[in-house]
């Protein structure tokens, strides 16, 4: 009886969802927002960010209050540009996803996208030499094991890994390309 009490609390629990920057997750996140609608997904990518959901905004950095937040709004996902580490204890393993890419691509299309939108002038060897962009992907997941974790997909497979993330959590979220 124990066993299915918990299955049950963790079915209701809030997907927390670690979008780490260009692995697919703006893609993601919007096909949760069509499906769940807005209100049901607390995007937290800073105080300052205009995609931080107003309830996020006036958090102090309790995240109890973030757990609070999160079953008073009844949300259906928790994410933003944050790391598995700073919430890990406030929600099941097995609710947490998140995508990986290949490291390459991936730090390519984090260069091009700083260059365009955040007036990154230098060149890729100053980019990759910036340790905040380091490793970035292992820095997000830190704190977690990943096989713990409810679901890693990968962006080279998007759309397998998006059924499979339908099938494990029993939801329809269709395929978006959103942020190329």
């Amino acid at each position: 009886k124990k066993k299915q009490e918990t299955a049950q609390k963790n079915e209701s629990a809030p997907i927390c969802f670690i979008h780490i920057p260009k692995t697919a997750g703006t893609s993601f996140r919007k096909a949760a927002e069509n499906y769940w609608g807005n209100a049901r997904i607390l995007k937290n990518y800073g105080k300052n960010s205009s995609e931080t959901s107003m309830p996020i905004r006036g958090l102090s950095n309790d995240p109890y209050e973030l757990k609070m937040v999160a079953e008073s709004t009844s949300a259906a996902m928790y994410t933003g540009h944050i790391h598995a580490k700073s919430c890990f204890h406030l929600f099941p393993a097995q609710q947490f996803v998140s995508f990986i890419r290949n490291p390459e691509l991936q730090v390519l299309s984090h260069y091009r996208h700083a260059k365009r939108w955040n007036g990154f002038e230098g060149s890729l060897e100053a980019f990759v030499l910036n340790r905040g962009v380091q490793n970035i992907q292992s820095k997000y997941l830190a704190g977690i094991f990943p096989e713990l974790m409810g679901l890693i997909g990968i962006t080279e497979l998007y759309e397998q890994s998006l059924e499979l993330f339908n099938h494990r959590y029993g939801v329809q979220l269709e395929g978006l390309e959103e942020n190329k």
